[in-house]
Protein backbone atom coordinates (compact mmCIF):
# COMPACT_ATOMS: atom_id res chain seq x y z
CA UNK A 1 0.00 0.00 0.00
CA UNK A 2 1.04 3.60 -0.52
CA UNK A 3 0.39 6.67 1.60
CA UNK A 4 -2.44 7.62 -0.80
CA UNK A 5 -4.29 4.38 -0.17
CA UNK A 6 -3.44 2.72 -3.49
CA UNK A 7 -1.28 -0.33 -4.07
CA UNK A 8 1.80 -0.65 -6.27
CA UNK A 9 1.33 -3.07 -9.16
CA UNK A 10 4.95 -4.16 -9.54
CA UNK A 11 6.44 -7.01 -11.54
CA UNK A 12 10.02 -7.03 -10.20
CA UNK A 13 10.97 -8.32 -6.76
CA UNK A 14 11.86 -5.60 -4.22
CA UNK A 15 15.61 -5.05 -4.32
CA UNK A 16 15.87 -4.92 -0.54
CA UNK A 17 15.00 -8.61 -0.40
CA UNK A 18 17.60 -9.78 -2.92
CA UNK A 19 20.70 -11.43 -1.48
CA UNK A 20 23.21 -9.59 -3.65
CA UNK A 21 25.65 -8.09 -1.14
CA UNK A 22 25.70 -4.43 -0.12
CA UNK A 23 23.55 -1.83 -1.86
CA UNK A 24 26.36 -0.51 -4.04
CA UNK A 25 27.85 -3.86 -5.03
CA UNK A 26 31.32 -5.12 -4.17
CA UNK A 27 33.14 -1.92 -4.98
CA UNK A 28 36.87 -1.46 -4.44
CA UNK A 29 38.46 1.25 -2.32
CA UNK A 30 38.94 3.79 -5.09
CA UNK A 31 35.65 2.91 -6.78
CA UNK A 32 33.81 3.60 -3.53
CA UNK A 33 35.55 6.96 -3.12
CA UNK A 34 34.81 7.91 -6.71
CA UNK A 35 31.12 6.99 -6.48
CA UNK A 36 30.79 8.85 -3.16
CA UNK A 37 32.35 12.02 -4.60
CA UNK A 38 29.96 11.87 -7.55
CA UNK A 39 26.94 11.47 -5.26
CA UNK A 40 27.97 14.27 -2.91
CA UNK A 41 28.73 16.83 -5.62
CA UNK A 42 26.26 16.11 -8.43
CA UNK A 43 23.14 17.81 -7.03
CA UNK A 44 22.87 19.92 -3.87
CA UNK A 45 21.83 17.65 -1.02
CA UNK A 46 19.07 20.04 -0.01
CA UNK A 47 17.87 20.30 -3.59
CA UNK A 48 18.44 24.05 -3.47
CA UNK A 49 21.21 26.29 -4.76
CA UNK A 50 21.12 29.87 -3.49
CA UNK A 51 17.59 29.03 -2.30
CA UNK A 52 16.41 28.26 -5.83
CA UNK A 53 15.16 24.81 -6.94
CA UNK A 54 17.55 23.10 -9.35
CA UNK A 55 14.76 20.91 -10.75
CA UNK A 56 11.82 22.80 -12.20
CA UNK A 57 8.62 21.19 -13.44
CA UNK A 58 6.97 22.38 -16.66
CA UNK A 59 3.46 21.65 -15.40
CA UNK A 60 1.77 24.03 -12.97
CA UNK A 61 -0.81 21.39 -12.07
CA UNK A 62 -0.37 20.77 -8.33
CA UNK A 63 -1.71 17.24 -8.77
CA UNK A 64 1.16 16.38 -11.13
CA UNK A 65 3.73 17.68 -8.64
CA UNK A 66 2.14 15.73 -5.80
CA UNK A 67 2.05 12.58 -7.93
CA UNK A 68 5.77 12.95 -8.68
CA UNK A 69 6.64 13.56 -5.04
CA UNK A 70 4.81 10.36 -4.14
CA UNK A 71 6.53 8.45 -6.96
CA UNK A 72 10.09 9.49 -6.05
CA UNK A 73 9.71 9.93 -2.27
CA UNK A 74 11.59 6.71 -1.44
CA UNK A 75 14.82 8.34 -2.67
CA UNK A 76 14.63 11.37 -0.38
CA UNK A 77 15.94 11.75 3.16
CA UNK A 78 13.55 10.17 5.67
CA UNK A 79 11.50 8.85 2.76
CA UNK A 80 11.23 12.30 1.21
CA UNK A 81 8.21 13.39 3.25
CA UNK A 82 8.09 17.12 3.84
CA UNK A 83 10.74 17.84 1.20
CA UNK A 84 10.29 19.83 -1.97
CA UNK A 85 10.03 18.03 -5.31
CA UNK A 86 13.41 19.47 -6.31
CA UNK A 87 15.02 18.07 -3.14
CA UNK A 88 13.52 14.62 -3.73
CA UNK A 89 14.66 14.56 -7.37
CA UNK A 90 18.12 15.75 -6.30
CA UNK A 91 18.52 12.77 -4.00
CA UNK A 92 17.16 10.44 -6.67
CA UNK A 93 19.81 11.81 -9.04
CA UNK A 94 22.62 11.45 -6.53
CA UNK A 95 21.75 7.90 -5.56
CA UNK A 96 21.16 6.78 -9.14
CA UNK A 97 24.43 8.29 -10.34
CA UNK A 98 26.32 6.68 -7.45
CA UNK A 99 25.23 3.24 -8.62
CA UNK A 100 25.55 4.09 -12.29
CA UNK A 101 29.26 4.94 -12.18
CA UNK A 102 29.97 1.56 -10.59
CA UNK A 103 27.83 -0.58 -12.88
CA UNK A 104 27.49 1.51 -16.04
CA UNK A 105 23.83 0.51 -16.31
CA UNK A 106 20.66 0.90 -14.28
CA UNK A 107 17.11 -0.28 -14.99
CA UNK A 108 14.00 1.14 -13.38
CA UNK A 109 10.48 -0.24 -13.31
CA UNK A 110 7.76 2.38 -13.61
CA UNK A 111 4.98 0.60 -11.73
CA UNK A 112 1.46 2.02 -11.67
CA UNK A 113 -0.23 2.72 -8.37
CA UNK A 114 -3.81 1.48 -8.57
CA UNK A 115 -6.95 1.97 -6.50
CA UNK A 116 -9.40 -0.68 -5.30
CA UNK A 117 -10.95 -0.77 -8.79
CA UNK A 118 -7.57 -1.37 -10.48
CA UNK A 119 -7.56 2.15 -11.93
CA UNK A 120 -4.16 3.91 -12.15
CA UNK A 121 -3.94 6.82 -9.74
CA UNK A 122 -0.17 7.33 -9.67
CA UNK A 123 3.13 5.55 -10.16
CA UNK A 124 6.25 4.39 -8.35
CA UNK A 125 9.87 4.41 -9.52
CA UNK A 126 11.47 1.11 -8.53
CA UNK A 127 15.06 0.05 -9.01
CA UNK A 128 15.34 -3.39 -10.64
CA UNK A 129 18.11 -5.13 -8.76
CA UNK A 130 19.88 -7.76 -10.85
CA UNK A 131 18.62 -6.33 -14.16
CA UNK A 132 20.00 -7.81 -17.38
CA UNK A 133 19.21 -7.09 -21.03
CA UNK A 134 18.90 -9.92 -23.52
CA UNK A 135 16.51 -11.13 -26.23
CA UNK A 136 15.28 -7.55 -26.54
CA UNK A 137 13.83 -7.49 -23.02
CA UNK A 138 14.87 -6.43 -19.53
CA UNK A 139 15.01 -9.35 -17.10
CA UNK A 140 15.49 -9.46 -13.38
CA UNK A 141 17.88 -12.26 -12.50
CA UNK A 142 17.09 -13.74 -9.09
CA UNK A 143 20.12 -15.26 -7.34
CA UNK A 144 19.82 -18.84 -6.16
CA UNK A 145 18.48 -19.29 -2.62
CA UNK A 146 17.11 -15.73 -2.48
CA UNK A 147 14.49 -15.22 0.23
CA UNK A 148 11.57 -12.89 -0.52
CA UNK A 149 8.51 -11.61 1.25
CA UNK A 150 7.00 -8.49 2.79
CA UNK A 151 7.52 -9.71 6.36
CA UNK A 152 11.19 -10.02 7.34
CA UNK A 153 10.20 -12.61 9.95
CA UNK A 154 8.56 -14.83 7.37
CA UNK A 155 10.71 -14.83 4.22
CA UNK A 156 10.36 -17.65 1.72
CA UNK A 157 12.53 -18.93 -1.16
CA UNK A 158 11.86 -17.19 -4.47
CA UNK A 159 9.94 -19.40 -6.89
CA UNK A 160 11.43 -17.70 -9.97
CA UNK A 161 14.98 -17.25 -11.23
CA UNK A 162 14.08 -14.95 -14.15
CA UNK A 163 11.40 -12.26 -14.29
CA UNK A 164 10.70 -10.52 -17.59
CA UNK A 165 9.75 -6.88 -17.10
CA UNK A 166 7.26 -5.54 -19.70
CA UNK A 167 8.85 -3.04 -22.08
CA UNK A 168 6.24 -0.37 -21.35
CA UNK A 169 7.35 -0.33 -17.71
CA UNK A 170 11.11 -0.10 -18.11
CA UNK A 171 13.38 2.94 -18.26
CA UNK A 172 17.06 2.13 -18.78
CA UNK A 173 19.92 4.42 -17.94
CA UNK A 174 23.53 4.17 -19.14
CA UNK A 175 26.59 6.29 -18.66
CA UNK A 176 27.24 8.78 -21.49
CA UNK A 177 29.16 6.97 -24.24
CA UNK A 178 32.51 8.65 -23.61
CA UNK A 179 32.51 7.39 -19.99
CA UNK A 180 31.37 3.80 -20.44
CA UNK A 181 34.83 2.40 -19.76
CA UNK A 182 34.84 3.86 -16.25
CA UNK A 183 33.19 0.92 -14.37
CA UNK A 184 35.68 -1.53 -15.85
CA UNK A 185 38.57 0.76 -15.00
CA UNK A 186 37.38 1.18 -11.43
CA UNK A 187 37.08 -2.58 -11.13
CA UNK A 188 40.67 -2.90 -12.33
CA UNK A 189 41.72 -0.66 -9.43
CA UNK A 190 40.30 -3.25 -7.04
CA UNK A 191 43.75 -4.34 -5.91
CA UNK A 192 44.88 -0.78 -5.24
CA UNK A 193 44.56 0.90 -1.89
CA UNK A 194 44.76 -2.42 -0.09
CA UNK A 195 47.16 -3.99 2.37
CA UNK A 196 50.83 -4.74 1.80
CA UNK A 197 51.24 -8.21 0.20
CA UNK A 198 51.63 -11.13 2.60
CA UNK A 199 55.09 -12.06 1.33
CA UNK A 200 56.36 -8.61 2.33
CA UNK A 201 54.90 -8.94 5.83
CA UNK A 202 56.56 -12.33 6.23
CA UNK A 203 59.92 -10.96 5.11
CA UNK A 204 59.77 -8.36 7.91
CA UNK A 205 59.76 -11.04 10.61
CA UNK A 206 63.05 -10.96 12.57
CA UNK A 207 63.55 -14.71 12.12
CA UNK A 208 63.09 -14.53 8.36
CA UNK A 209 66.44 -15.12 6.69
CA UNK A 210 65.28 -14.54 3.12
CA UNK A 211 64.38 -10.90 2.67
CA UNK A 212 62.31 -9.82 -0.31
CA UNK A 213 63.30 -6.43 -1.75
CA UNK A 214 60.21 -4.26 -1.85
CA UNK A 215 59.95 -0.52 -2.42
CA UNK A 216 56.79 0.93 -0.87
CA UNK A 217 57.45 4.33 -2.43
CA UNK A 218 57.62 2.76 -5.88
CA UNK A 219 54.35 0.95 -5.18
CA UNK A 220 52.78 4.27 -4.14
CA UNK A 221 53.94 5.88 -7.38
CA UNK A 222 52.54 3.05 -9.49
CA UNK A 223 49.24 3.32 -7.65
CA UNK A 224 49.08 7.08 -8.19
CA UNK A 225 49.74 6.70 -11.92
CA UNK A 226 47.13 3.96 -12.23
CA UNK A 227 44.43 6.02 -10.50
CA UNK A 228 45.29 9.13 -12.55
CA UNK A 229 45.26 7.18 -15.82
CA UNK A 230 42.04 5.24 -15.28
CA UNK A 231 40.08 8.30 -14.10
CA UNK A 232 41.57 10.64 -16.72
CA UNK A 233 38.42 10.87 -18.84
CA UNK A 234 36.39 12.08 -15.84
CA UNK A 235 39.04 14.34 -14.32
CA UNK A 236 38.52 12.91 -10.82
CA UNK A 237 41.26 13.94 -8.38
CA UNK A 238 41.42 10.59 -6.58
CA UNK A 239 40.90 12.47 -3.31
CA UNK A 240 44.26 14.13 -4.07
CA UNK A 241 45.93 10.68 -4.31
CA UNK A 242 48.41 12.00 -6.91
CA UNK A 243 48.40 15.70 -6.03
CA UNK A 244 52.15 15.75 -5.40
CA UNK A 245 52.85 14.36 -8.87
CA UNK A 246 51.16 17.09 -10.93
CA UNK A 247 51.41 20.86 -11.13
CA UNK A 248 48.65 23.15 -9.92
CA UNK A 249 47.80 24.03 -13.52
CA UNK A 250 47.04 20.40 -14.43
CA UNK A 251 45.21 19.93 -11.13
CA UNK A 252 42.91 22.75 -12.22
CA UNK A 253 42.57 21.24 -15.72
CA UNK A 254 41.43 17.96 -14.18
CA UNK A 255 39.06 19.79 -11.86
CA UNK A 256 37.31 21.40 -14.84
CA UNK A 257 37.18 18.04 -16.61
CA UNK A 258 35.45 16.56 -13.56
CA UNK A 259 32.97 19.44 -13.66
CA UNK A 260 32.28 18.62 -17.31
CA UNK A 261 31.75 14.97 -16.38
CA UNK A 262 29.22 16.01 -13.72
CA UNK A 263 27.37 18.29 -16.14
CA UNK A 264 26.99 15.42 -18.64
CA UNK A 265 25.94 13.06 -15.86
CA UNK A 266 23.33 15.57 -14.65
CA UNK A 267 21.98 15.75 -18.19
CA UNK A 268 21.71 11.96 -18.27
CA UNK A 269 19.80 12.01 -14.97
CA UNK A 270 17.43 14.72 -16.23
CA UNK A 271 16.85 12.77 -19.46
CA UNK A 272 16.08 9.65 -17.41
CA UNK A 273 13.55 11.50 -15.26
CA UNK A 274 11.83 12.88 -18.37
CA UNK A 275 11.62 9.40 -19.88
CA UNK A 276 10.11 8.19 -16.60
CA UNK A 277 7.50 10.96 -16.84
CA UNK A 278 6.70 9.96 -20.43
CA UNK A 279 6.15 6.31 -19.44
CA UNK A 280 4.17 7.20 -16.32
CA UNK A 281 2.17 9.92 -18.04
CA UNK A 282 0.92 7.47 -20.67
CA UNK A 283 -0.50 5.31 -17.88
CA UNK A 284 -1.74 7.89 -15.41
CA UNK A 285 -2.75 10.56 -17.91
CA UNK A 286 -0.54 13.65 -17.59
CA UNK A 287 2.15 15.42 -19.57
CA UNK A 288 5.11 17.01 -17.81
CA UNK A 289 8.85 17.56 -18.13
CA UNK A 290 11.58 18.73 -15.79
CA UNK A 291 14.51 21.01 -16.56
CA UNK A 292 17.72 21.89 -14.71
CA UNK A 293 18.52 25.38 -13.45
CA UNK A 294 21.17 27.20 -11.36
CA UNK A 295 23.85 24.55 -12.01
CA UNK A 296 27.08 24.81 -14.05
CA UNK A 297 26.77 24.50 -17.84
CA UNK A 298 29.24 23.32 -20.46
CA UNK A 299 29.57 26.87 -21.78
CA UNK A 300 30.75 28.08 -18.38
CA UNK A 301 33.35 25.34 -18.20
CA UNK A 302 34.71 26.31 -21.62
CA UNK A 303 34.96 29.92 -20.45
CA UNK A 304 36.85 28.77 -17.35
CA UNK A 305 39.27 26.77 -19.49
CA UNK A 306 39.98 29.89 -21.52
CA UNK A 307 40.49 31.93 -18.35
CA UNK A 308 42.82 29.26 -16.96
CA UNK A 309 44.90 29.16 -20.15
CA UNK A 310 45.19 32.96 -20.09
CA UNK A 311 46.14 33.04 -16.39
CA UNK A 312 42.92 34.78 -15.37
CA UNK A 313 41.53 32.01 -13.14
CA UNK A 314 42.84 31.33 -9.64
CA UNK A 315 42.47 28.07 -7.75
CA UNK A 316 40.25 29.42 -4.96
CA UNK A 317 38.11 31.35 -7.42
CA UNK A 318 37.62 28.17 -9.45
CA UNK A 319 36.48 26.21 -6.40
CA UNK A 320 34.01 28.94 -5.45
CA UNK A 321 32.73 29.26 -9.02
CA UNK A 322 31.69 25.60 -9.17
CA UNK A 323 30.54 25.01 -5.63
CA UNK A 324 26.94 23.75 -5.53
CA UNK A 325 26.76 24.11 -1.74
CA UNK A 326 26.34 27.81 -1.16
Amino acid sequence: MTESGGSVDRVSIPSSFLATGNQYGDASYYATLFATDVAEHLFPISGDLAYEPVFQLSSHDEHVGATMESAFHRYGSHGGYGQSLSAILSEFGNRTAQRLVLSGFQALEIAPTIDANARPIGFSVLRINGARNFAGFTWQVIPKDTLVGTDLRNLKPANQRLIRIPRNRVVRMRLPRRYRGIPGGLEALGQMGGAVPDFVIRSLHPNQTHKVPYDLEELKGIEQRAVASITKSTGWSGRWAFDDAVTRYYTMRRFLRFEEFKVRLREAVADTINRILTVAGASVGFAAKISLHHLPRLEEIEDSRSDLAAGRLGYREMLDRYSIHR
